[in-house]
């Protein structure tokens, strides 16, 4: 089967070369689809439709992902049926030999430098991608000239001025260095080096630069480019002009400490691995002091999420005095902060009549299954966490893409929990943290059930606690004076004195599941005890312990992503309001869940 360009794309198209003129490819592909309309088109044209259409319609990828064909195009769009699979619009796999072959040719015949580099990286990238897919029978013979007439194209229409916009022009230079340093061409890539040079300076001379931050991304550290100390030098002035240009608070018009940031960022790098450390401090203050005075303006959100940059910067560069600083604005803005976040709530209305039902459910039988059945019937379960995190995804997508960050002590971000897909154990956690909180009602119904249906007080809680013998003997005093705190109301004294206790139960369950609790100092020969955080993390309670339990046990006391107990404890961070019954009531519920679980023999 030939190709066959139908009638109305290859007039629009020829009238393309003929003008010489800048075009975006997309725009242009539009059109062409547009001209085609509804016309009914022959096996032969419908494939011209992709080779012209489509062709135009391939999206650029970057060097960190490079789509699902791991080549420089990738599909413009990605579709996903319904179970699962993904459609790709438009799809290498639609590419054949007879298309590649069309490419090459009209990479030869077309004079237009921008259809040129199209076409021949086309069938460069895409034909590559074929051949490895494909079969010995279906490959096509592909030369590097492809590659230097598209990198000699691209240039060319930068050069020329043929292009649609600075996007395009530093794409069209990214792609051409790219090219003639894969095909290790010296003299192509030395050439682009130069022309990108030359845009730059052409740009910022008539004041129309946008993407000033291009000259440096694409020369320096480029593999198999060698840049000179003078152009080296060059690309350090251009950013500090730049900086200078975004920093400077009293020009209105060009004011800009994100930018400035971006620039002394850039710049800090570089003179850091010159060992020039006085300028990357200057360069960092600079933009930082900057930075500062916008957000003395800015709402108390906004503002602290600035001086967090700002904090992460000046401690990096053992700035202490800018550090000190910008900690006390956090501080002084964290009331504002927190009043103006939005509490959400949703009423749940259950009959009494249920209520009633799972509370003698849950307390049926003697003492010890009641206390056993409020530890496993209130333990978050990861299924469900998974499950009710799948359907959030599904109903409010954007959420699921949105990072969430965590306010902590002093305003200060305690923990980022990212999207979905790149962060779905941070989700989880999140999400069975506030779980918990929600449950707690449920948890307080069930233990008050428990005192008045079998006269549970400290005594019994004790006696059961005690039989299990994870929690050794040099803890009983601790535990059953935290105990008889929790049942005198007196929380506060509770929760600190018992959630020790729990986290040395959990390294007895560690030492019988055979892991290693210790961990040697720093110096002397000596050890310390491993904390809670390292044991729900070991090897040992991944592979071995209750999954239900340990996501359980981590979102309350161990993560940043959750409730973070033991932490917020041991550092002094947890606030009054934390501290109260609701936590209490959690950490008895932990202590049965651990209580609950008696081997009948060590190894078990």
């Amino acid at each position: 089967m030939t190709v066959t360009v139908p009638a109305p794309v290859a007039t629009r198209i020829a009238s393309v070369e003929a003008a010489l003129a800048a075009f975006d490819e997309h725009v242009l592909s539009t059109e062409l689809h547009q001209a085609v309309g509804d016309t009914v088109l022959t096996p032969e044209e419908r494939k011209g439709c992709v080779a012209e259409i489509f062709g135009l319609r391939f999206q650029p990828t970057d060097s960190h992902d490079r789509g699902p064909w791991d080549c420089y195009f990738g599909p413009m769009t990605v579709l996903q049926r319904e179970d699962g699979t993904q459609v790709y619009l438009p799809d290498a796999k639609d590419v054949d030999a007879e298309i590649l072959q069309f490419w090459i040719e009209r990479s030869e015949l077309t004079q237009h430098p921008v259809l040129k580099a199209r076409y021949a990286d086309l069938a460069w990238e895409l034909g590559r991608f074929c051949n490895r897919t494909r079969s010995n029978e279906s490959a096509v013979d592909l030369s590097t000239v492809l590659a230097r007439r598209a990198a000699e194209a691209y240039l060319q229409s930068v050069a020329e001025g043929i292009i649609e916009s600075e996007h395009q022009a530093w794409r069209f230079l990214d792609r051409g260095l790219a090219l003639a340093l894969e095909i290790k061409n010296k003299v192509l890539a030395e050439r682009a080096k130069t022309l990108v040079f030359t845009y730059y300076r052409q740009q910022a001379a008539i004041d129309k630069l946008i993407a000033w931050w291009q000259i440096d991304d694409l020369l320096w550290d480029r593999k198999g480019l060698q840049i000179s100390e003078a152009e080296q030098q060059e690309i350090i002035d251009s950013l500090q002009a730049v900086l200078k240009r975004c920093a400077n608070i009293s020009d209105a018009q060009r004011f800009d400490p994100h930018q400035a940031i971006t620039a002394a960022d850039r710049l800090a790098r570089r003179f850091r691995k010159t060992g020039q450390h006085v300028e990357a401090i200057h360069a960092i203050r600079t933009a930082g002091l900057a930075l500062e005075s916008m957000a003395g303006k800015a709402a108390g959100l906004t503002a602290i999420a600035w001086f967090e940059s700002l904090l992460s910067r000046y401690s990096g560069f053992k700035m202490m005095e800018d550090a000190s600083r910008v900690e006390k604005a956090i501080r002084s803005r964290s009331l504002e902060a927190r009043q103006s976040m939005k509490r959400i709530q949703i009423p749940i209305e259950m009959p009494p009549e249920d209520i009633e039902r799972w509370l003698e459910q849950i307390n049926e039988g003697s003492l010890d299954l009641a206390l056993a059945r409020i530890a496993r019937g209130l333990l978050i379960n990861e299924d469900k966490i998974r499950d009710l995190i799948a359907t959030t995804a599904a109903n409010a997508p954007l959420s699921a893409h949105l990072p969430i960050d965590i306010m902590g002590s002093g305003g200060f971000t305690a923990a980022t929990i990212g999207s979905i897909k790149d962060d779905l154990s941070g989700r989880m956690l999140h999400q069975t943290a506030n779980l918990i909180g929600m449950m707690a009602p449920w948890l307080y119904a069930a233990l008050d059930r428990a005192k008045k249906k079998h006269g549970l007080d400290a005594d019994r809680l004790f006696a059961y606690l005690t039989q299990c013998p994870f929690f050794a003997p040099t803890t009983h005093a601790l535990l059953k004076e935290g105990i008889g705190a929790w049942y005198a109301e007196d929380f506060i004294k509770a929760i600190h004195v018992l959630v020790p206790q729990l986290e040395a139960a959990l390294r007895e369950v560690m030492q019988t599941m055979g892991g290693s609790v210790m961990k040697p100092k720093s110096e002397g020969g000596a050890f310390d005890a491993i904390g809670m955080g390292a044991v729900l993390r070991s090897a040992a309670f991944e592979t071995r312990f209750d999954r239900d339990a340990r996501l359980h046990l981590r979102a309350l006391y161990s993560e940043p992503k959750g409730i973070n107990l033991r932490n917020k404890l041991a550092h002094g961070v947890a606030g009054q309001e934390l501290l109260g019954p609701g936590v209490a009531n959690w950490v008895i519920h932990s202590l049965l869940l651990i209580g609950s679980m008696r081997p009948e023999k060590p190894s078990d």
